[in-house]
């Protein structure tokens, strides 16, 4: 972190004291506290201090306090510079890749920006990037306690212990974020959930993350995809699948019928295909893999699928599928190609992959006709009165570690990141409304589908598996799958000698 002093002393004292004023707006019960005029909306008798801030506000303020939060502008220091590093940045100026000019969000941030500069002397430069080779010279630098950037954008959440440990040795290269007097509790803006279940190691914050909204919300989420020509050429009609979710009956009992009534084996028509098959089934179960314990005295994560009955049954359930000929028997079957070859082509009447792969499954067979489930719920589950849609692993955001910076240099740093970032639109709010609903048109042909769309943004859930990058990868591939399906080892002989393994991969990540 850099401080600039070019300013002089009149204009630097004018500056903080803008910002002590600003810092007035404060929870502080022995100032004044300024607020914004109670909306239209607001009931008679709110107060102005609980009145939300209006969009209007937001947008003319660019940078502005969310009720609730504990924290001040005099964070920000004066005659600052930040430097921020993302992986596509090419040059110095954020304008260069429409970061700051593109879209609602990109105007957003520009506007931020360019507040930052004009009314706090704040001046935030872009790293620039050469393909991916500046990111190891990131973290080399780092390590070797002179980081090149203060704050950058990481990647998705499973990357972010690759992160902390530079290739796993001892001492972390990025700073948590706990501590440092800015918050991110507001859950219309912050993903509260993936922060704690992601972003929290060994007891500390290491990243934040914003709240995702309009179609971001369910894109990178897991649904089942419906051929709905093959339903209806079986003696059930896509109505009654419709009910059954609704009547929370869409479970695996169902589910089994279903595929026995559209499987036609003979003419190479089969109910499901292999991918995800397992893994998905079993965490619709709530069959987690991965737990916290406690191991001399420190809560840490523990490799339980051995153990786990919920995730058992989910292989158990699928491998009697697999004796039933319910499933594509394709060679690489649990691949994502192969699966989406095989529902593109009217080869399976169900699929269980991500959202977003809508638009490749429409390209290549535009003609057919698919709708939007939930993952059918397992015994354990079909209860619960919901359904359970792997969610997308949000964007983390980081603090780099510098020997040279104190508490309020950091605090300093993380405030710019949190106002450039901050989502346009707080989750819930009118203007966010309209925009999943613009947004969701594109792919809900019909009302069932917008239907389904909105329970599969109310089903999202995040295993805590997904924060070790290659686990989900190691329990949906081909030499895991075929040899328990076919009966060449079992369940329990080759989860029980995992175990080691996985919880290896967790110390080495975590540098336990």
């Amino acid at each position: 972190m850099k401080r600039i002093f070019r300013q002089s002393t009149v204009l630097l004292a004018a500056l903080l004291c803008c910002v002590c004023l600003l810092a007035g707006c404060g929870d502080n019960e022995t100032s004044s506290t300024a607020t914004p005029a109670p909306t239209d909306s607001a009931q008679a008798g709110q107060s102005a201090e609980n009145t939300p801030v209006s969009q209007e506000d937001y947008m003319g303020q660019g940078i502005f306090r969310v009720e609730g939060e504990e924290e001040e502008f005099s964070y920000l220091i004066p005659g600052t510079e930040v430097r921020l590093y993302h992986w596509w940045f090419t040059g110095q100026e954020g304008r260069d890749e429409g970061f700051l000019t593109e879209g609602l969000v990109g105007q957003h941030r520009g506007s931020v920006y360019d507040q930052l500069k004009e009314e706090y002397d704040i001046n935030i430069t872009f790293v620039p990037a050469q393909g991916a080779d500046l990111w190891p010279t990131v973290w080399q630098s780092a390590y070797a306690g002179v980081p090149i950037v203060d704050g950058m954008h990481g990647g998705g959440a499973s990357m972010l212990l690759d992160h902390v440990y530079y290739e796993g040795l001892e001492g972390e290269i990025i700073e948590p974020i706990d501590n440092k007097g800015i918050v991110f509790d507001d859950e219309a803006f912050w993903d509260v959930t993936q922060m704690e279940t992601y972003a929290k190691i060994n007891g500390k914050t290491y990243a934040f993350m914003f709240s995702t909204i309009g179609m971001k919300k369910l894109e990178a989420n897991v649904v089942m995809f419906m051929n709905k020509n093959l339903i209806e050429n079986s003696s059930y009609t896509v109505d009654e699948i419709y009910d059954m979710v609704r009547n929370n009956e869409w479970n695996w009992d169902n589910f089994r019928k279903v595929l026995a009534a559209v499987a036609d084996p003979d003419n190479g028509i089969y109910g499901l295909n292999y991918y995800g098959a397992v893994s998905f089934l079993g965490l619709s179960n709530g069959g987690e893999i991965v737990a916290p314990q406690e191991i001399d005295g420190k809560t840490v994560d523990r490799f339980i699928g051995n153990n786990n009955a919920a995730w058992k049954a989910g292989w158990d359930f699928v491998t009697s599928l697999y004796q039933q000929n319910l499933l594509a028997p394709r060679e690489g079957s649990t691949w994502d190609q192969a699966a989406m070859q095989d529902f593109s082509t009217g080869q399976t009447a169900f699929m269980i992959n991500w959202f977003n792969r809508s638009d490749s499954i429409s390209a290549a067979a535009p003609q057919l006709e698919y709708g939007y489930l939930p993952v059918p719920n397992g015994p354990n589950t079909q209860d619960s009165g919901r359904y359970y849609s792997q969610g997308p692993l949000g964007e983390c955001f980081y603090l780099l570690k510098n020997p040279q910076n104190t508490t309020e240099d950091y605090s300093c740093i993380l405030k710019v990141m949190k106002e450039l970032y901050r989502p346009v639109y707080g989750k819930g709010w009118e203007q966010e409304t309209a925009l999943w609903e613009s947004e969701v048109a594109n792919y809900a042909k019909d009302e069932d589908m917008l239907e389904m769309c909105n329970l599969l943004v109310d089903s999202t859930f995040y295993p805590a598996h997904l924060k070790y990058a290659n686990m989900e990868h190691l329990v949906v591939q081909d030499t895991v799958v075929y040899p328990i399906l076919t009966g060449e080892t079992t369940f329990a002989q080759y989860w029980d000698s995992q175990v080691d393994v996985y919880n290896t991969m967790i110390d080495n990540a975590t540098n336990r």
